[in-house]
């Protein structure tokens, strides 16, 4: 038996080439509902996760599939756009995983930006699927100032390409992180 919250509304996921297999539908909340084992005893299903984003994937008939939003997927469905520039949505609390329609917003891609950077995590979610940590940075960037070691033996030393080593040098990458 699936729970319904009062005021849910749900919409067929439409795909071309979908597998007639394939059916799921999404609600205004952000939830899936997944037919595929029965037509009549839907489940709710969660999906997989991309960068903290909900996805879900879809089957095609070229025996291939599709991965798809489930913000976006809600946003096409239950949030109007104000114009036709507006190609992306975005999460107006910043918690990704948040996909109820009401925390939905399309936007053109410098709303986007200027959105992302109002995030106060914005620094740490940027870094977030790094080999390096702040503090083998800043380790990096004191060995760098000190000029003893040869810049190809740091790198190899924290396993990074000399070009990750001279964008770290030059503030391009980890420009936050100081040497104390």
């Amino acid at each position: 038996m699936i729970d319904i919250y009062k005021d849910e509304i749900w919409v067929d996921i439409k795909v071309d080439n979908m597998l007639p297999s394939e059916k799921f539908q999404v609600s205004n909340f952000g939830r899936l509902k997944s037919f595929k084992v029965s037509e009549n005893n839907p489940k709710i299903i969660k999906g997989s996760q991309i960068a903290g984003y909900g996805i879900i994937v879809i089957k095609l008939k070229n025996n291939k599939s599709n991965t798809f939003y489930i913000h976006k997927l809600v946003a096409e469905n239950f949030v109007k756009k104000e114009n036709e520039n507006q190609n992306y949505v975005i999460h107006l609390d910043f918690i990704n995983n948040n996909n109820y329609y009401k925390n939905l917003k399309w936007v053109s891609k410098e709303e986007q930006k200027y959105h992302r950077h109002n995030d106060k995590d914005y620094d740490i979610k940027k870094i977030r699927n790094s080999k390096l940590t702040e503090i083998q940075v800043s380790m990096i960037k004191k060995m760098l100032a000190r000029g003893t070691m040869k810049p190809y033996r740091i790198a190899q030393q924290f396993g990074i390409s000399q070009t990750q080593l001279i964008r770290i040098k030059n503030g391009t990458n980890w420009g936050h992180v100081k040497i104390n």
